[in-house]
């Protein structure tokens, strides 16, 4: 059986089941457009929001991304909450009881599905704000690879003509 993980993202947790990590470089001398990437396994949703309602006043862009993870406090291993509850200080147990939030209870935000890419703090991918849009979510593995050689291969003909006009 699979386990999911949790781990720290900027200061906050996170849960997912990562299901493969690879490492994808290129030839071309520089680790500037060298990268991981971690592809997740399903990952079922709490329980806590309920099923997903169909939201046709929501943007498909929003949909999917509300699809694809929750917000969550996590008032024990496995057991979860509304996010709210942790502004709130408080949570509802089974029985409707409103009981103070247990030491040791976290906000969490619980992956179920997709894919992360990790790129260099300093690379030109990771600098432009443009990359933010999780693109590498949209395409496979493979789509994003090729992606990435060509970004590559464009920056470095972008160099070399450069380089050769001085």
């Amino acid at each position: 059986m699979r386990h999911s993980q949790t781990v720290r993202e900027n200061g906050g947790r996170s849960i997912l089941r990562p299901r493969s990590l690879s490492f994808e470089s290129f030839a071309n001398g520089t680790d500037e457009w060298s990268y991981f990437r971690i592809e997740l396994d399903e990952l079922a949703p709490s329980g806590v929001y309920g099923a997903p309602e169909d939201d046709e006043g929501e943007e498909e862009e929003e949909e999917e991304r509300v699809r694809d993870r929750e917000e969550v406090t996590q008032i024990g291993p496995g057991v979860y909450t509304d996010a709210g509850a942790w502004d709130r200080d408080t949570y509802d147990d089974e029985e409707g009881q409103t009981r103070a939030l247990p030491d040791g209870a976290s906000r969490v935000t619980r992956y179920f599905r997709g894919a992360f890419v990790i790129f260099g703090k300093r690379s030109t991918y990771n600098l432009a704000g443009s990359t933010y849009d999780a693109r590498h979510n949209k395409m496979s593995a493979e789509d994003f690879r090729a992606y990435i050689g060509r970004s590559a291969a464009a920056a470095a003909s972008s160099a070399t003509s450069e380089d050769e006009t001085e």
